[in-house]
C-alpha cells in the first residue's frame, strides 16, 4: 500500500509533468522522499519482521509437538497482526510473552519514528509550497491549484502526528495512572467489557476513543466521553460525586486480556 508521502509525490509528478516540467527533476524528488521515508519507518518494519518470524518459529514448534490448538492460536495472531487488528487473547504463556515484548518495544520505537515522519512531512510541505509557487510564477495556475488538496493532506498529517506525540508525552508524565488504567474493565450495570491499552487507546480505537487525564491529583479521568474517578487501588472507575460523571461504574478484571 502506498504511503501518504509516496502518493503525494506520484500526484505531484503527474501534475507537474502535465505542465511540461522536466520529469527527471521530480523523479529525483520522489526518490529522495522514498529513501527518507523508508529510513524513518525501518525500525518499526524491522520489529514487525522480527515479531512475525518469532511467531512462525513458535508455530513450527507447536506443529512439531502436535499441538493443533496452539498452532491455530498462533496462526490467528499472525493474521490479526497482518491486518492490524486487536490481538487475540491466548491461553499460551509463550505466545502472550511474545505479544507483550512486541508491544513494549513498539511503544519505545514509535515516538522516534513519529518525530522522523514529522520532519519528513514538513520537508514535503516545503517542497509542495515551492512547487506551487513555481507553477504560479510560470502561469500554470491549474497545476498550482491541483496542489492545494495535497498540501492540506500533508498539513493535516503533521497535526495528527503532533497530537500523537503529545499523547505519548502525557502518557509519560502520568505513567502511574495509565499503568493502573491499562487492562480489561467491566461495566457493573451492563456487564459490557472494554479494554484500555498502554497508550490510553480504548479497545481497537476505530472511533478514536481513548483515556484522558483530567485531574491527576484527584485521579479524575475521561474514558471516551465519560468522567470517572479512579480508585486508589486502580480497580474501580466511578462517576459518583462528579459533575457530569458517568452513571455506569466499572471494575477492572484481575487478568487483563492481551491487546495491541
Amino acid at each position: 500500500m502506498k504511503t501518504l508521502t509516496t502518493t503525494i509525490l506520484l500526484i505531484l509528478l503527474g501534475v507537474l509533468c502535465a505542465n511540461s516540467l522536466m520529469a527527471t527533476e521530480f523523479e529525483d524528488l520522489q526518490s529522495r522522499f522514498e529513501v527518507a521515508e523508508a529510513a524513518a519507518l525501518r525500525p518499526i518494519s524491522s520489529l514487525n519482521e522480527k515479531y512475525t518470524d518469532q511467531l512462525q518459529t513458535l508455530a513450527t514448534q507447536a506443529q512439531t509437538e502436535g499441538n493443533l490448538e496452539k498452532v491455530l492460536a498462533i496462526n490467528n495472531e499472525i493474521k490479526s497482526f497482518a491486518s492490524a487488528t486487536t490481538a487475540t487473547p491466548s491461553p499460551y504463556d509463550d505466545l502472550n510473552r511474545l505479544q507483550e515484548i512486541y508491544d513494549r518495544e513498539r511503544r519505545k520505537l514509535q515516538p522516534q519514528v513519529w518525530t522522523k515522519q514529522l520532519e519528513l512531512l514538513k520537508t514535503c510541505e516545503e517542497s509542495i509550497r515551492q512547487l506551487q509557487s513555481d507553477l504560479t510564477k510560470d502561469g500554470k495556475i491549474s497545476g498550482a491549484v491541483a496542489l492545494k488538496t495535497e498540501l492540506t493532506k500533508t498539513v493535516e498529517r503533521q497535526e495528527t502526528i503532533t497530537a500523537q506525540i503529545a499523547r505519548v508525552n502525557d502518557r509519560t508524565i502520568h505513567a502511574d495512572l495509565y499503568d493502573l488504567l491499562e487492562g480489561t474493565w467491566t461495566f457493573t450495570t451492563t456487564g459490557n467489557k472494554f479494554h484500555i491499552k498502554a497508550d490510553g487507546a480504548i479497545d481497537d480505537n476505530k472511533d478514536g476513543a481513548r483515556v484522558e487525564i483530567i485531574d491527576p491529583k484527584r485521579r479524575i479521568v475521561r474514558v471516551a466521553a465519560h468522567l470517572y474517578t479512579l480508585s486508589k487501588d486502580g480497580l474501580v472507575l466511578s462517576g459518583e460525586g462528579l459533575e457530569g460523571g458517568s452513571k455506569h461504574p466499572a471494575k477492572k478484571l484481575e487478568e487483563a486480556e492481551p491487546q495491541r
